[in-house]
């Protein structure tokens, strides 16, 4: 046999594959058909013509997979450049005060819920000491008292104000924007 040609048998000890392989890459991936010798019995490859296929096979492969990556240059380029946008954006509205830290908005927050248990707590009290103190207790008195109680709560809750903080300092404002 020639030295450049190389049985289906050969390839498929080189390449560690079943020789039926190398029947299915003719079909399927345009592996090199074999020559017949001259008595027609032996089917032989050119040795060149699979050194060529495997290494188109290879690059194509290398090739593909740097297409699907999302990591080529241009792409890369493009994120970079979005992000880029998006940071100077959320810079440009933290200068104009249309953005605020979350721990501002959480300070804030709990603040304001503190003042609003404080003012249920103190009306709660407030009310047991009044029906403790009616000379009449009646339903009309307790309903009378717990009226009374109940306008004040909720007056010194409207007062409330959620943009100062307890110590009266103008704090920050929370604005929600909702997209549609």
């Amino acid at each position: 046999m020639n030295p450049l040609e190389v049985s289906a048998k050969e390839i498929a000890e080189v390449f560690a594959v079943h020789p039926r392989s190398v029947q299915n890459w003719i079909l399927d991936e345009g592996f090199p058909k074999p020559d017949l010798n001259l008595t027609g019995s032996r089917k032989t490859y050119k040795l060149r013509d699979v050194i060529d296929w495997y290494a188109k096979r290879e690059l194509d492969k290398f090739k593909s997979k740097i297409d699907a990556t999302p990591e080529n240059l241009q792409e890369a380029q493009y994120r970079k450049v979005l992000a880029e946008a998006e940071l100077k954006e959320i810079q440009i509205q933290k200068e104009k005060n249309l953005l605020v830290e979350v721990s501002d908005v959480e300070r804030v927050w709990n603040q304001n819920l503190a003042r609003f248990k404080t003012c249920l707590l103190r009306s709660a009290q407030s009310f047991a000491q009044d029906v403790l103190n009616l000379e009449d207790i009646s339903f009309n008195s307790i309903k009378e008292t717990y009226s009374k109680n109940a306008s004040s709560a909720l007056t010194e809750l409207s007062n409330l104000n959620p943009q100062t903080t307890d110590d009266g300092v103008e704090d920050i404002e929370i604005k929600i924007d909702v997209e549609t």
